[in-house]
């Protein structure tokens, strides 16, 4: 049974899936979103959803969704940040930690004019 905080912690992070896919319309590309492999069942298929409805809007686009476990998706994170292969879109947690290496590093694209543009806040 998942706890109050795991189940507002799956929907935040297919919040922020969903807002990335949603954000701006897209040419015909791959996308690839790395992100965790929940415990969470739900969360899975409502991530899987967002990424087929996000195809269906936007043709010749294929969203590649990676999955891993925690120490894995770590991992290849910090791989990714000393090449050229990193996601488009990546799961990560909030603070100073690997996520604001990301920030530092200039690999995060700041969404605050996405979150005023479209009204997140809403």
């Amino acid at each position: 049974m998942l706890t109050l905080s795991a189940k507002l912690k799956s929907a935040s992070i297919i919040a922020i899936a969903v807002a990335s896919l949603s954000a701006t319309p897209v040419l015909a590309e791959d996308i690839t979103l790395w992100t965790l492999n929940f415990d969470n069942n739900a969360a899975n298929t409502a991530l899987k959803k967002v990424a087929t409805d996000f195809e269906a809007a936007n043709p010749g686009t294929h969203v590649e969704i990676v999955q891993r476990a925690v120490d894995e998706h770590k991992t290849a994170l910090r791989v990714a940040a000393g090449s050229d292969k990193g996601p488009d879109i990546y799961f990560s947690w909030a603070g100073l930690g690997l996520g604001g290496e990301y920030v530092k590093a200039g690999l995060s694209l700041p969404l605050d004019k996405y979150y005023a543009e479209y009204k997140w806040s809403d």
